[in-house]
């Protein structure tokens, strides 16, 4: 897979603010869309000031199968750095598995999506499906952070989440 980036946005001198140790640089973040954050989306948007990129969101499951679907999703060039790396899942135990194997290919971020309102997502408890438990997300964040070397952030969204509670 070729992609091509365009020079590197010019990053201010202060920044705005911090996700744990990692500065982020600007006033836009593209936000994580399934089915449009490929690396040239990527790019472009950087090319045009956005601050940190998302890829788009990956099942865990896919990540820790023999899947190839999660490389294509990971695929990045570094000059889209900081790049947050998506995943879903609603086990605990399988998403830290995958986020252990991703971390190996060097993402600025790890975000787990809390916020997703598909159907075929939340109603398995993943996405904006998590919300109603959240003494699993916690524990689910508590082994993120534990065992991952990378900062770990949760998106969630206000879509979905009356219906689901």
């Amino acid at each position: 897979m070729v992609c091509y980036t365009f020079h590197t946005y010019e990053r201010k001198q202060d920044t705005n603010f911090f996700i744990r140790d990692l500065p982020i640089y600007g006033d836009a973040i593209l936000a994580p869309m399934d089915g449009y954050s490929d690396c040239p989306f990527r790019s472009l948007c950087r090319e045009l000031g956005s601050a940190m990129s998302y890829t788009e969101f990956i099942k865990v499951e896919k990540i820790l199968s023999k899947s190839k679907q999660p490389a294509k999703r990971m695929y990045f060039n570094e000059p889209e750095r900081p790049i947050t790396f998506q995943i879903y899942g609603e086990d605990p135990e399988l998403i830290l598995q995958a986020a252990l194997k991703i971390q190996e290919n060097n993402p600025d971020v790890i975000d787990l999506n809390m916020g997703c309102p598909a159907k075929t997502i939340a109603d398995r408890g993943a996405g904006v499906g998590m919300m109603p438990s959240p003494l699993r997300i916690a524990r689910t964040f508590r082994k993120l952070v534990k065992h991952l070397r990378v900062p770990v952030t949760g998106k969630i969204a206000s879509v979905g989440i009356k219906e689901k509670l």
